[in-house]
């Protein structure tokens, strides 16, 4: 990874690339005075600076796929709202709760505190909660994971029993899809552009008509469309 170091001739202050837009002189005289690449980074402005130019600032279709409610996503369910808080509220539960599950092992192994099984099992059916909430989100069924997750494993384990052969070549991701493909609608399928500044290939869904799509190019940020 490269980055630019420029100079202010006028007031002498040095910065990089993603402080240059920030910098404010009476007469700036801006140079380029350094490109080199990133070995290591001790700065944490830098490093902030950095992190900062990777995140998704799509705002508004982010924002649309949180709200949507006309089929955005597939035909096959009518309210895209509610499955999307849904599958939202399952995640961040499951999140909380796997924290929670690991914590008596960490007080437990770390701190010397006697293993609270009590815990450990009122949290694992927590854990399950979430889960039940997401498997009705998805129109599936416990049972029918549990299925699926087995015929996976025994794809993968041809003699019913581990062994790290096996694992490391891991048969079922060349066998065929567990669960039958959903065909998307054709109006929401994803689209495709190239980026106009660097060439590098865009795909988007189209949004709901009266929105601006906001599409950014994930390579150099620009904005596409």
């Amino acid at each position: 990874m490269s980055a630019d170091r420029y100079q202010c001739r006028t007031c002498g202050r040095k910065f990089w690339d993603w402080e240059k837009q920030e910098h404010k002189c009476v007469d700036p005289h801006v140079e380029l005075i350094r490109t080199s690449e990133i070995s290591h980074i001790q700065d944490a402005d830098e490093y902030q600076g950095w992190a900062v130019k990777t995140l998704s600032c799509n705002y508004g279709e982010i924002g649309f796929r949180l709200t949507a409610d006309e089929g955005h996503l597939s035909e096959l369910y009518s309210n895209d709202q509610k499955l999307i808080t849904d599958l939202l509220h399952a995640a961040l539960g499951m999140e909380t709760e796997s924290g929670e599950f690991a914590d008596p092992l960490k007080k437990h192994i770390f701190y010397g505190k006697a293993l609270d099984f009590d815990n450990l099992r009122e949290e694992l059916g927590d854990l399950l909660w979430y889960i039940a909430i997401a498997a009705d989100a998805l129109d599936t069924s416990l049972s029918a994971i549990m299925t699926a997750n087995i015929k996976k494993l025994s794809e993968r384990y041809p003699d019913k029993a581990f062994n790290e052969a096996d694992a490391v070549e891991r048969k079922d991701k060349t066998c065929p899809d567990i669960f039958e493909p959903v065909e998307m609608p054709t109006h929401v399928k994803s689209r495709h552009t190239k980026c106009a500044y660097c060439g590098h290939d865009v795909f988007y869904v189209q949004p709901r008509e009266g929105l601006p799509a906001l599409v950014s190019c994930d390579e150099c940020n620009a904005e596409v469309i």
